[in-house]
């Protein structure tokens, strides 16, 4: 209804249409599909990344392994000739007219740096406390699990499970551990010095045998005759009753 007097609708006529993009409902539904849209799209970025760089991994590793059925060229450098041309160009003005703007930097060819080969002669690092206990606790786990009767774990949840079990473990039991890997730690720096005098002067070095054993603490060793000694008793005291 118009005012008769001035010919206008009243002002409190005026009601905001109900789809108003000013809506702050709208606007927020509006942001959050906008946003779950741009994660999930980074997200599947960051997956197809990740299973390029293993490829690539994988071929350069099989490459190195096997030099005599290297793949052939993945570009010919010859097609890149006349880019190289035309960019040493762009710097040559460049250079005699500093006014221009900066052109591109030269095109350089990265190479895949080489692997280390690791001396096989060279002495081993020997484990922190914590791996010393890992591999000794993990057939505990995988024995106790089947005389319960239980479904065996998984590698990861055996570390896991191994991983509570240290953090549980008491100070003075840690402590057996922690001088298990200093004994193991002087051996190591003294088979470095004669590994490290050898390769300066050549002087004869033979490796010590690896021992793949499982190291364990004096404190978890079961001392010999221990059991046989317990079964005696036991038969002493029968005898005695």
């Amino acid at each position: 209804m118009f005012d008769p007097q001035l010919g206008l609708p009243p002002q409190n006529s005026y009601s905001p249409h109900p789809n108003n993009n000013n809506n702050p409902a709208n606007v927020t539904d509006d942001f959050k599909a906008a946003k779950d849209a741009l994660i999930a799209s980074l997200f599947e970025l960051s997956k197809a990344a990740n299973e390029a760089s293993k490829a690539a991994v994988d071929f350069f590793n099989v490459v190195d392994a096997k030099p005599q059925y290297m793949a052939p060229p993945l570009f010919d450098q010859g097609l890149l000739t006349p880019q190289l041309q035309h960019v040493q160009s762009q710097q040559g003005q460049n250079s005699q007219n500093p006014s221009l703007p900066l052109q591109q930097q030269p095109v350089t060819i990265a190479t895949k740096k080489k692997k280390k080969i690791r001396d096989p002669n060279a002495p081993k690092k020997p484990l922190t406390s914590f791996f010393l206990y890992s591999n000794f606790m993990r057939d505990v786990i995988i024995k106790e699990r089947m005389r319960g009767g239980a479904e065996p774990l998984s590698q990861p949840q055996i570390a896991q499970e191994t991983s509570r079990r240290w953090k549980m473990l008491p100070e003075h039991e840690k402590v057996g551990w922690k001088d298990l890997y200093e004994d193991q730690k002087k051996a190591y720096d003294i088979e470095l010095k004669k590994y490290n005098l050898f390769k300066e002067t050549g002087q004869p070095y033979s490796p010590p045998k690896r021992d793949d054993a499982i190291l364990v603490p004096n404190s978890y060793k079961k001392r010999p005759g221990e059991e046989d000694s317990k079964r005696k008793d036991k038969k002493k005291k029968r005898k005695e009753q």
